[in-house]
């Protein structure tokens, strides 16, 4: 079965969020996404964009600051759900990437069936390395119990090639701020919603 050397990530991200996907139910009512006010701001963004898993489909390591169930962490455990997708899409191997996501997340579902329809269709993805920076990290919201942080995520360019050599689909550099909505259920974070950064 033909394996990628790299991966596409954002065409997928984006794809799918230009489209209104995002955590909840209705991907239109933004239930569970309240709009954080800058005052609520608790974490630094990160100084340059952070490259995720080799393309060798080397599993990302976990951060330590995942463990602290504040802002901080919730940043740490959104980039590494991040890198795992190239691990995902490269290797085929899910169950990580499933662990993390809540039941709501239509992308997270998403990316899951494009993995398998990957696989199983036999595709080759050249290019798409991914990389991503926090911008801004929000406290706690006290309704939802979300942590909200905005995102800076950019691929580069990317094709998909079926088995008989032809492309399936190709994707330019894209880069986009993306609202990214952590939660904690049984005390491991998950992603609620990946979702374009609302317009102010």
């Amino acid at each position: 079965m033909a394996r990628t050397v790299r991966t596409t990530a954002v065409a997928v991200i984006l794809a799918a969020t230009a489209a209104g996907c995002s955590g909840g139910g209705d991907p239109g009512s933004g239930a569970m996404s309240p709009e954080p006010t800058p005052s609520t701001t608790t974490a630094e963004p990160s100084s340059s964009p952070s490259p995720s898993a080799s393309a060798d489909g080397e599993k990302p390591e976990r951060p330590a600051a995942m463990e602290q169930h504040d802002a901080e962490g919730a940043a740490a455990a959104a980039e590494y759900f991040l890198s795992l997708y190239n691990y995902t899409k490269t290797t085929g191997e899910t169950a990580e990437w499933e662990s993390m996501s809540h039941e709501a997340c239509d992308f997270c579902r998403a990316v899951v069936e494009r993995t398998t329809e990957i696989q199983r269709e036999g595709l080759t993805l050249d290019g798409g390395d991914l990389s991503y920076r926090v911008l801004e990290s929000y406290a706690r919201d006290a309704a939802t119990g979300i942590f909200p942080l905005d995102m800076e995520v950019t691929q580069e360019a990317s094709t998909t090639t079926a088995p008989n050599g032809s492309v399936e689909s190709s994707s330019e550099k894209q880069t986009d701020v993306m609202r990214i909505e952590m939660g904690l259920r049984a005390d491991e974070w998950v992603v609620v919603t990946v979702a374009p950064k609302p317009e102010e």
